[in-house]
């Protein structure tokens, strides 16, 4: 019951501030199983209402008459099964081929390429952040020889 409150209460919030505002609800066990399950609820008007006095327990909501059925109201349902087979497609076929051979930095050139353009610039930001400290360094130690 805490879990379905404290849903509750974070999706008013963000409903209230956002009117366009949605929660996802992804379900891990249909996925595994094969096809993609990711659906959007908002909270029903009448829901609004009555957890505009920020109390979301089952007395207030019995009391505003709302059921389990009438809390959310589904937005959409996201299915997408041809990538999902796509993928899982490659996966097999890459388990027989070699286990490895998928996550494998050789097995795809833009994917090294774009990892070493990215660690050549982790290089130069910290780099970077060095510069800066030793800058603030040798300004504190001037700062500190003016008022000396």
């Amino acid at each position: 019951m805490f879990v379905i409150q404290a849903l509750l209460a974070s999706q008013f919030s963000y409903q209230h501030a956002i009117e366009e505002c949605v929660v996802l609800i992804y379900d891990p066990i249909k996925t595994a199983q094969g096809s993609l399950s990711l659906k959007a609820y908002r909270l029903t008007p009448k829901l609004m209402e009555v957890c505009k006095e920020k109390d979301f327990s089952p007395k207030a909501l019995k009391k505003g008459r709302i059921t389990f059925e009438h809390m959310f109201e589904g937005l959409i349902l996201i299915k997408n099964l041809h990538l999902i087979y796509r993928l899982m497609w490659e996966l097999e076929k890459s388990v027989v081929a070699d286990n490895r051979e998928l996550l494998s930095l050789t097995s795809s050139h833009h994917l090294g390429k774009n990892l070493q353009l990215l660690m050549d610039r982790v290089d130069k930001m910290s780099q970077d952040i060095v510069k800066y400290r030793t800058y603030m360094r040798n300004m504190s130690k001037r700062r500190q020889q003016k008022h000396w």
